[in-house]
């Protein structure tokens, strides 16, 4: 199965945020549906923006990639955990 890793809404997200936050922009108050109409808004807690601001200075074909193996990094912790 071929993953199409640039359709992931949750880093779209994320890359968004942390952007209009380094710009000095508020996020929260950003209307990202007029630049996409599927875009959602920012819901998550300022320090995650923060966490994730490493990210928009890479590549961003590279950072897709990262974000899913990250995100199966995290999976497989959690189900040998469990």
């Amino acid at each position: 199965m071929l993953v199409h890793v640039t359709r992931q809404w949750d880093l779209g997200v994320y890359l968004r945020a942390a952007d209009l936050l380094h710009s000095g922009l508020n996020p929260y108050l950003a209307d990202f549906r007029a630049q996409d109409e599927s875009a959602l808004p920012v819901l998550y807690p300022p320090g995650t923006l923060w966490l994730l601001t490493p990210l928009t200075w890479l590549p961003r074909d590279v950072v897709p990639w990262g974000w899913l193996a990250a995100k199966g990094a995290v999976s497989v912790w959690l189900l040998r955990a469990w």
